[in-house]
């Protein structure tokens, strides 16, 4: 039976796109299907050596997927990660042995045979609920970055990567480095996707403290496109710095020199006042990167509205800030907007975006390590070594503490290519760091050269020198009034954090609101669960439950502002939601599933309107600082 219509009719609204590549992608004659000995279609695709691959079972596909999946671990809620696709004979027989629950992210290098798989089976009890995606052809060629979008779905269970075999002798350089790719998300996934969880409370304060100038200062909307034709050199603190430092003085005026906050003071010794600094560090530790810089040394910092509040105070000149809705919706009513551009998990990240967004082509990479060369952390000068000086003497040297530092990471290190060919090793983190920059660069439609000269190799970048970078490309004057930064007076300045202020007072308002409701909803929901557990109905309970639940419309704006705070309460609920599903829990045991669900996500939710409060007093607080600067009369 020809299964293809009715498989792309069920696909169409979801991957309209892809439907209509696979209804015209023309024949090919290097997959052949035909049917089995137990009837049941199977494939061969000739490879481009000559080579003749059976994918399946030519006597029985459905037995031979079933005996590949029958040692599989399925819990309850799991994550496959699946190499190849052949015609879904395991896919099929894996989601039998699997909970409802389960997902599956398949990776299928020929689009002739995912055409032929949908041709060959009925799938669509696969993708019934979204819980198969397939990413082929083309797409599925950066594994990494597939998943790397989908993090927060993949990491939601325990992950398992299915190697199909028959695709592996079939293209096996796709599949060695899809299989890296892979293996790669799922070494780093587990660290971004915990951070992501005990990020939000830190970013709330920040954001509180920062609003003020937020509110009140120009954002990074006035350099869009300024510097359209212009290199941009992105200036990091790894080690190789210190090789090529130097020549960025050459650089200035011809360049525009964006320092992250690790490398700002470094510059500044060696007299070089690089044109924009850039924040994204969350922790106040930070600040060290900023104090004692005198003002006339201090170029506009394009700061992270979730960065380092203690960082950005400390910082004596202008700041620009990029657009962030949760700042706006804190401030709805004063309809900010301040440009916005991709960032990422680091200040070099953010440094990259920025030189995106001001047009700058080509950008340039100085000091973007990314791993240990020469078995060293970051460059002499910086203020690592200023933080290290206390604990050092000639028992304890700087080059001690280096080799502490790396030894406390070893069990998490990874051995990868450096811009030479020759093998470096790097952390976990910076490891996260480059598979991001490898994404950034390969899809931002500029050229991006690295002239580290030392350090990780990045994806997408062309590897020079420094001294022939700035040959070739920084050989004319950038005019100074494009780099003027518009400011407002002190008048508008004034407005705009009474605005602000006021704005916070209504936030603070609708947590008193608020917290009364949900206290009345977790005693609602306690009393539903005393019933339940002595066997009583609980009907009359729930629906006063209910009702209270209605109330909480009033306070959405907040809402949406809590569930951003409690994501990890938002992942925890979600988990339980789907092991209640995935177990098929019914009548009274659902009930009480649900119920033992909603009391933790309350007990969760009021927990963090109390923390919000205090967040909200903070900014306000916040503002009166920002206020009692700005004359009254002004």
């Amino acid at each position: 039976m020809d299964y293809l219509q009715h498989n792309l009719d069920f696909l169409r609204p979801t991957v309209p796109q892809m439907v209509r590549v696979l209804e015209t992608l023309p024949p090919s004659g290097h997959v052949r299907v035909e049917p089995s000995r137990s009837g049941a279609p199977t494939a061969a695709v000739t490879c481009e050596d000559g080579r003749v691959v059976w994918l399946h079972s030519r006597y029985d596909p459905e037995k031979e997927a079933e005996r590949i999946v029958a040692d599989l671990k399925v819990p309850k809620l799991q994550s496959f990660l699946v190499l190849g696709l052949g015609l879904g004979y395991h896919l099929l027989a894996l989601q039998k042995r699997a909970s409802s629950e389960a997902r599956f992210f398949v990776f299928e290098p020929d689009l002739h045979v995912f055409r032929e798989a949908l041709r060959a089976n009925d799938l669509i009890p696969l993708f019934r609920g979204g819980r198969c995606i397939v990413f082929a052809g083309a797409i599925a060629e950066d594994a990494y970055a597939c998943l790397r979008n989908r993090i927060e779905e993949v990491m939601s269970g325990e992950v398992t990567i299915v190697p199909h075999t028959p695709t592996r002798s079939a293209r096996p350089e796709w599949f060695d480095r899809s299989f890296r790719g892979i293996s790669d998300f799922v070494k780093s996934g587990v660290t971004i996707f915990r951070t992501s969880m005990v990020l939000p409370r830190k970013n709330t304060l920040n954001r509180m403290h920062n609003l003020p100038d937020y509110v009140s200062t120009p954002g990074i909307e006035v350099y869009e496109r300024r510097f359209r034709g212009y290199p941009a050199i992105v200036v990091s603190a790894g080690p190789s710095l210190a090789r090529n430092m130097h020549l960025l003085a050459e650089a200035k005026g011809k360049a525009v020199i964006i320092a992250v906050s690790t490398s700002l003071k470094a510059l500044l010794a060696r007299g070089i006042v690089p044109d924009f600094a850039a924040l994204l560090d969350y922790h106040r530790i930070s600040k060290r990167y900023f104090e004692g810089i005198p003002p006339d040394q201090c170029a506009p910092l394009v700061c992270d509205p979730r960065a380092s509040w203690e960082s950005a105070e400390a910082y004596a000149g202008p700041k620009v800030f990029s657009n962030d809705d949760t700042m706006n919706s804190l401030v709805e009513g004063l309809k900010i907007q301040k440009g916005v551009f991709l960032g990422g998990a680091t200040v070099a990240h953010l440094a990259f975006g920025f030189a995106c967004y001001i047009g700058a082509d080509p950008i340039v990479f100085v000091g973007q390590d990314l791993s240990f060369p020469w078995n060293i952390t970051h460059v002499p000068g910086t203020a690592i070594y200023t933080q290290w000086h206390a604990e050092v003497n000639r028992f304890h040297t700087y080059e001690m503490k280096e080799w502490d530092h790396m030894l406390r990471y070893r069990p998490k290190m990874h051995r990868i290519e450096d811009v030479f060919g020759n093998p470096v090793y790097t952390d976990e983190g910076m490891f996260s760091y480059l598979k991001d920059f490898d994404m950034l660069c390969s899809g931002c439609g500029r050229t991006v050269i690295d002239a580290t000269e030392g350090g990780a190799r990045i994806k997408g970048t062309e590897v020079m020198t420094l001294a022939e970078t700035l040959a070739r490309h920084a050989t004319r004057e950038i005019p100074g009034e494009q780099f003027a930064l518009p400011q407002a007076t002190e008048a508008e300045r004034r407005e705009r954090l009474l605005a602000g202020r006021a704005e916070l007072e209504g936030l603070l308002e609708d947590c008193d609101g608020m917290e009364r409701v949900m206290s009345r909803a977790l005693k609602g929901l306690k009393k539903v669960r005393e019933r339940q557990q002595e066997g009583k109905d609980a009907n009359r309970l729930v629906a006063r439950v209910v009702k209270l639940k209605a109330e909480l419309t009033r306070y959405d704006r907040l809402y949406r502002l809590l569930v951003q705070v409690a994501k990890a309460d938002d992942v925890v609920r979600s988990r339980l939601d789907r092991t209640i599903r995935a177990e098929g829990l019914t009548g009274i045991d659902k009930q009480k599933g649900q119920a033992a669900r909603d009391e933790q996500y309350v007990t969760g939710i009021l927990e963090c309107c109390r923390y919000y409060r205090k967040a909200l007093e903070e900014g306000r607080a916040a503002f009166d600082r920002a206020l009692a600067g700005v004359p009254a009369g002004a």
